[in-house]
């Protein structure tokens, strides 16, 4: 199979805050993989850098639900408990999508989670900013979409 660029952010590496020009993937492109037939492949996501990855763009739009969903139980929810997770309750959100549904939960397995989530969220607090600038822009860009 082969990816065919279509849309390139020449700087990604320049474009992460504080973190601008310290990340390994320099440029980040939107695409197609081609499939063995002229009428198959998949939109994906590519990630130059040593070696390019590239990831299907619906598994970044995943990503982008995890982020958006964990990030509106700390601001809708965690905040009022104690430990900033309820351990009899470990449910965030499930989304309905094709398969088996598109669930959040608290990382039980985490041994540590009771220190990594509050550091977890006064990263959020402190990166408020950062966050809230990407999330203006996507709301605009959904918006264009009707959505």
């Amino acid at each position: 199979m082969t990816y065919k660029s279509i849309s390139i952010n020449p700087k990604f590496d320049q474009t992460d805050g504080r973190s601008t020009g310290t990340h390994a993937v320099d440029t980040a492109t939107y695409g197609d993989k081609l499939g063995s037939r002229p009428t198959t492949g998949e939109l994906m996501v590519q990630l130059n850098h040593d070696e390019s990855q590239t990831i299907p763009a619906t598994r970044i739009l995943d990503l982008a639900l995890l982020i958006l969903s964990t990030n509106a139980y700390f601001m809708e929810a965690a905040y009022k408990m104690d430990d900033l997770y309820d351990p009899d309750h470990l449910a965030i959100i499930k989304h309905a999508l094709q398969g088996t549904g598109f669930e959040i939960n608290v990382d039980a397995d985490n041994e540590t989670i009771a220190h990594d989530i509050q550091f977890f969220y006064d990263q959020l607090q402190s990166d408020g900013e950062l966050y809230g600038e990407r999330y203006r822009l996507l709301a605009g860009e959904l918006k264009k979409l009707g959505y």
